[in-house]
This record gives C-alpha cells, sequence and structure tokens, in this order.
C-alpha cells in the first residue's frame, strides 16, 4: 500500500511503526474540524502520557501530546510554579505560587476539555507508579513515561518501572551551558553514567530559555509519534545554511 507521505519509505521507519501499532494501538482522530489537518498523516498517538517533571520541557510535552489526540495524561511534580519558569512557558502571572501540575492540566484542559488529565503533586515512585498502573491503566494496551528529570536515580528507576511494565520510555532533556549554545537529546534509554549516591531525586537549576525548552518538547513529541529514532543534537548546528555545491 502506498502512503500518502514519505514517513515510511525507511524501512527502519516501517518496523518501528508497527511494534508501535502493536505495543500501542492507534488513538483515532475525530473527524471534525479540530484534527482534520492531521488526520492523514502517518501518526501513531498513544492511548496514555505519563510525563514525570512539569518545568520548562515537560509542561510543553504534557501541551503538544494534548494538542495533537492523547486522552490521558498523567503530570508528576511535587513543586510549585515560580515566576522564572514563565520565561519558558505560556502560563499567567496569577498561577505563580500553584502547583505546577495543577496549571499545567487546567492549560491544558482550556483546550483540550476532553483530555483526562490527572495532576500529582508528588514524585513518581515505584510504588505510586505501580499503583496508578493496577488502579488506571492496566486495561490500556499502551503507555509511554515521558522522564523529563535531570537526576540518574530518578532516571534509573523510571527506566526500571518502564522495563517492568512494558511501557514505551523517552528521557527528555538539553543543556546549555553558561556561554555555549548547548545539546539538546531525545533517547529510548538512561545514561551509562550517574551517582547513584545522590539521594537527592528532584530537579535541578540551570541556564535555559524558552526555545531550546519547547524544541526539545517538539522534537520528544515527533520522535514518539513518527519515527523513532534517537536523537542529538549540537544547538549550534540549527540555522547553519547548507553550502550549495
Amino acid at each position: 500500500m502506498r502512503m500518502s507521505l514519505g514517513l515510511l519509505r525507511n524501512k527502519g521507519k516501517r518496523e518501528y511503526q508497527v511494534r508501535l501499532r502493536r505495543r500501542f494501538g492507534v488513538n483515532k482522530m475525530r473527524s471534525d474540524d479540530l484534527y482534520s489537518r492531521q488526520s492523514n498523516l502517518a501518526l501513531f498517538i498513544p492511548l496514555g502520557v505519563i510525563v514525570v517533571g512539569c518545568g520548562g520541557t515537560g509542561s510543553w510535552v504534557a501541551i503538544e501530546f494534548a494538542m495533537i489526540g492523547v486522552k490521558n495524561i498523567v503530570l508528576f511534580d511535587p513543586d510549585k510554579l515560580e515566576e522564572s519558569n514563565r520565561a519558558r512557558l505560556p502560563f499567567c502571572a496569577g498561577r505563580v505560587g500553584d502547583d505546577k501540575v495543577a496549571v499545567v492540566r487546567d492549560f491544558i484542559q482550556g483546550i483540550r476539555p476532553e483530555c483526562n488529565v490527572i495532576a500529582m503533586v508528588e514524585r513518581a515512585t515505584p510504588e505510586i507508579l505501580e499503583e496508578l498502573h493496577a488502579t488506571l491503566f492496566s486495561s490500556l494496551d499502551l503507555l509511554a513515561l515521558i522522564d523529563c528529570t535531570d537526576n540518574f536515580k530518578t532516571q534509573r528507576s523510571l527506566y526500571k518501572h518502564c522495563i517492568l511494565k512494558s511501557y514505551n520510555y523517552r528521557r527528555c532533556g538539553y543543556d546549555i551551558p553558561d556561554n555555549s549554545f548547548g545539546h539538546i537529546t531525545i533517547s529510548r534509554r538512561i545514561p551509562e553514567w550517574g551517582d547513584l549516591e545522590d539521594e537527592e531525586t528532584g530537579y535541578s537549576n540551570a541556564p535555559s530559555f524558552v526555545v531550546p525548552a519547547a524544541l526539545a518538547a517538539s522534537m520528544l513529541v515527533y520522535n514518539l509519534c513518527c519515527n523513532g529514532q534517537e536523537i542529538s543534537i549540537d544547538l549550534r548546528e540549527i540555522g547553519i545554511p547548507i553550502l550549495k555545491k
């Protein structure tokens, strides 16, 4: 069968999409005007997504998944929205001091009221994830867990749970060192290095602004829904013109 787009021409992408169909199923698009521009695209949209960490990247990840039609989203973050977060996120000043997950949930339900969003004001521990799976998602044939944390101990714990439950794991992050352009990484695995002795399982503060945060989120959503390939991009390469012979 000939597809309308070139997304399936690559054999690796075809195999990835077959695996996604088997694991996730396909979240059928409504036939109304809202999704009319994407209804013919070869998108594989999960029925449910867990987003761990609702900072600059995680919030955009949740918003974009809701915008493409994901029906069930669970948000994890124990922190409150700070003024500095608003430099990277589209939230009003009046929400500063509110729980981050509540702010993201309310934003999503304002633009996609049909989306079921659960706001968890806590860390995503294995025990809580196990309970969540048993009570909410055991009947679903799919789940994607998006890891927007920056702590190796947390990442290892989330990754082990995904392996146990056959969730589709994605780690999304970016790094912008001082006076540098930085780097974006989208991966299906955890780093091979890390400090397991670090007892802090939260999220660190690092130099940032809206562009890499939103860009990393968009790359992750595209990665999960379209091609599945791991992504590693040096931000200095973006916008460099290709020299024609």
